[in-house]
């Protein structure tokens, strides 16, 4: 199930929060911070079944380094915050 958000003015020093509860039977996710698909500044990507979040950045359509981190601190099924 894919949410959008569109039109939101998000600057520096401003704090984003999204709460979140992922489905039971869920493997992955994405949230995506950007101007467009081509751009995108944070790519945050659980992914349960390697219990990993990668985070990511996108600039004209070319991938950055991933950052990973083994640590998953919630589960599918349980709801979660996430703040940037």
């Amino acid at each position: 199930h894919l949410q959008k958000v569109k039109n939101m003015t998000f600057k520096e020093g401003h704090e984003f929060k999204i709460r979140i509860k992922p489905k039971d039977d869920c493997n992955t996710f994405a949230i995506n911070i950007g101007h467009d698909s081509e751009n995108i500044a944070m790519h945050f990507n659980p992914r349960f079944s390697d219990n990993t979040i990668v985070c990511n950045s996108l600039s004209g359509g070319c991938w950055g380094d991933e950052q990973c981190e083994g640590i998953l601190p919630f589960s599918p099924g349980e709801e979660c915050k996430v703040c940037w």
